[in-house]
């Protein structure tokens, strides 16, 4: 027989509260632990392979090996939990709008965010959810809800990879150390070209430890500890989008609690930076195929089948664009 401390991470209220609403609505004894277990996701994965992956180069695969036939069988057998929660995310978005209206409209707001804070979670909310209140340079706050959402991330993409094949652990930790490159900020790790021998040494040390160890408030030295104390000395900058975040921010995103204030004229700028940057990539390509076909390197049809395929991408750049700021004309 199951009994409630044989359930994994029964220990976890919500797994508690689960098994005592079922218990009290007459389930039995085993039938309400093993529904409190099968609410929500379980690691106990025998597949041999899955394990093999998750322990070496793809530990997030087991997130998604659980997650999409949890998803299925939550869409299959209770829909109105989808529909639960796109009800409470609208809700609370027009709620936020009408209580700490901003400077622009909503449609204006989300269009100045970065690749991958637009867009839905499989239960079409929003990633990013409005709240009722501004930061102090008057900007509006978002609460990145994609953790909070069952299984909210499990379709996303980093670059063009799926989350799940998002590889991890000792090998990537080297290869960041060796190819001098952190992968989640884009910085380089030592500055090889003014760095003595001594502070490029403290600095891959320093590197090491923080992506080794975990990522806590109370860890000294730690990532998070770092952040919190940028803010405490009031130099605080997001990595991907250099936007200020208060104290009282970074102590809530160590906890799990990402509120990001968006500074909008910013993330419009960084849009146009990169437009810019695509096209002027785009020109360059048209021009080099021409000194190529000048030259005889390619002939006439390979030479107007590349100019074809730069023509498509500025259009496709061109709709962009429109899509982006059409919010601002």
């Amino acid at each position: 027989m199951i009994i409630p401390t044989q359930v994994g991470h029964f220990c976890m209220p919500i797994h508690m509260a689960t098994y005592i609403r079922r218990r009290q609505q007459g389930v039995s004894v085993e039938d309400a632990a093993i529904e409190a277990r099968d609410q929500f996701l379980n690691y106990d994965i025998r597949a041999p392979w899955v394990n093999a992956a998750r322990a070496t180069a793809l530990p997030f695969i087991a997130y998604t090996y659980r997650a999409i036939p949890k998803i299925s069988q939550t869409v299959a057998e209770r829909p109105w939990k989808v529909a639960k929660y796109v009800a409470i995310s609208q809700g609370l978005n027009m709620l936020a709008y009408s209580v700490a209206p901003s400077d622009y409209d909503e449609e204006e707001e989300r269009n100045s965010f970065r690749e991958g804070e637009t867009g839905k979670t499989w239960v079409y909310t929003d990633r990013m959810l409005r709240m009722p209140w501004l930061s102090d340079s008057g900007d509006p706050v978002f609460l990145d809800i994609r953790r909070w959402v069952p299984a909210g991330d499990v379709f996303d993409l980093q670059g063009d990879v799926p989350s799940w094949l998002q590889i991890g652990g000792p090998a990537v930790i080297a290869a960041e150390v060796y190819l001098n490159r952190a992968a989640f900020t884009g910085d380089d790790i030592v500055n090889p070209l003014t760095d003595t021998f001594g502070e490029r040494m403290t600095k891959r040390g320093e590197f090491l430890y923080k992506s080794w160890m975990p990522s806590a408030p109370w860890v000294p030295n730690s990532w998070y500890q770092e952040k919190i104390w940028r803010a405490f000395e009031g130099d605080a900058r997001q990595w991907h989008s250099n936007e200020p975040y208060s104290l009282g921010e970074a102590i809530s995103s160590s906890f799990g609690v990402k509120l990001k204030p968006k500074d909008i004229e910013a993330g419009y700028a960084g849009w146009k930076i990169q437009f810019e940057k695509v096209s002027r990539e785009l020109g360059a390509q048209a021009s080099s195929l021409k000194r190529q076909r000048q030259r005889g390197l390619i002939d006439r049809e390979a030479y107007e089948a590349g100019l074809k395929n730069v023509e498509r991408k500025k259009q496709r750049l061109k709709a962009e664009w429109r899509k982006r700021f059409s919010a601002r004309d």
